[in-house]
């Protein structure tokens, strides 16, 4: 819970894979999901172990932290959720 970093998997269209900026967001549940498909993680992130912070498959994305108190690096993931 709190501030993470978060790594890019695959390249998404919600997520840049820029590796000159450090991607963190604001996570509130200590849950996470597991994804069957390793295909499907976008995002990552490690909190006492590595998770996954975000998927995508289809028409779906799921993610683990929340965008909307993530300050600027919430509102790029918002921005680009829009222009998909």
């Amino acid at each position: 819970m709190g501030w993470n970093r978060v790594v890019v998997s695959t390249c998404d269209e919600l997520v840049s894979d820029e590796t000159d900026t450090e991607k963190r967001f604001y996570f509130v549940h200590s849950y996470y999901i597991s994804c069957a498909r390793e295909e499907d993680v976008i995002l990552t992130c490690h909190h006492g172990h590595d998770f996954v912070a975000g998927f995508h498959r289809e028409n779906i994305w799921g993610l683990q932290f929340h965008p909307e108190k993530s300050h600027r690096f919430g509102m790029e993931v918002f921005r680009r959720f829009l222009e998909v």
